[in-house]
């Protein structure tokens, strides 16, 4: 096994990936089958109910084995990564946008964010990799996008679509008010979705119940990736399924 040298885009088939630890025991049993470790996100105390178990507001994965997080989820993933791979970050707040610093999508070579509110050491990270940062207003960037390859995304948000309209990236925009998310009315699909293979994206719920199945499963098949459902329930957002190990 391998940490992802590109974080959400596995080459191979993916072996651990974080999640909320409220995740549907269903999505949990699944992916299992598939012979993936899950690790689970413990509860900030920082953040609001609906997300305080939310990996990508927690974490920010670099790629190559490096974290950068906050506090609170150190205890979270310690016992999986070595300490010398985890960078503290900023302390997270209830209030918007001191939610948001590690709300950050990277999509290959561009990091896709609110530069304004994203913590530091992401920012520091992509411009020692030489990515391009895509500003954008959208507080809530990795929740809002669903990374298919690194040239094509799906997003409910008109803003991220219009930042990216100048990039060789292709948008797919749809509603996502059949995506369900606690205590709100509605999710993302990106804080639902994870890819775990470099072919198949991981979906928790069904992504026949989503408004816009046909159109994602059309979409994706674009980029030769197929969706998996990982239970037959509607579509939850818990924050992302994100890869972090593979063959």
């Amino acid at each position: 096994m391998k940490f992802l040298e590109t974080p959400n885009l596995p080459k191979n088939k993916v072996t651990a990936v974080i999640v909320s630890c409220n995740i549907n025991p269903e999505s949990e049993y699944t992916l299992n089958e598939f012979g993936i470790e899950v690790v689970k996100i413990k509860p900030n105390s920082k953040l609001y109910n609906a997300v305080k178990t939310h990996p990508d507001m927690q974490i920010y994965y670099c790629g190559r084995g490096e974290f950068i997080c906050n506090n609170e989820a150190i205890n979270s993933i310690e016992g999986y990564i070595p300490p010398k791979n985890i960078c503290s970050g900023n302390e997270l707040s209830i209030k918007y946008p001191y939610d948001i610093a590690y709300n950050a999508a990277r999509v290959g070579g561009y990091l896709i964010c609110n530069r304004e509110y994203t913590d530091k050491n992401i920012l520091l990270d992509a411009e020692n990799k030489g990515l391009e940062i895509i500003n954008v207003k959208q507080g809530y960037a990795k929740c809002n996008i669903c990374i298919l390859s690194d040239k094509a995304i799906i997003t409910s948000d008109f803003g991220i679509q219009t930042a990216l309209a100048n990039f060789p990236i292709d948008v797919l925009l749809v509603e996502d008010n059949t995506v369900s998310l606690k205590d709100f009315s509605h999710g993302f699909i990106g804080g639902s979705t994870g890819k775990i293979s470099e072919d198949k994206l991981a979906v928790n719920g069904n992504i026949k119940l989503h408004k816009y199945s046909k159109e994602i499963i059309t979409f994706a098949r674009k980029y030769n990736v197929e969706i998996v459902s990982l239970n037959n329930e509607y579509i939850e957002d818990i924050g992302s399924i994100l890869p972090i190990l593979e063959k």
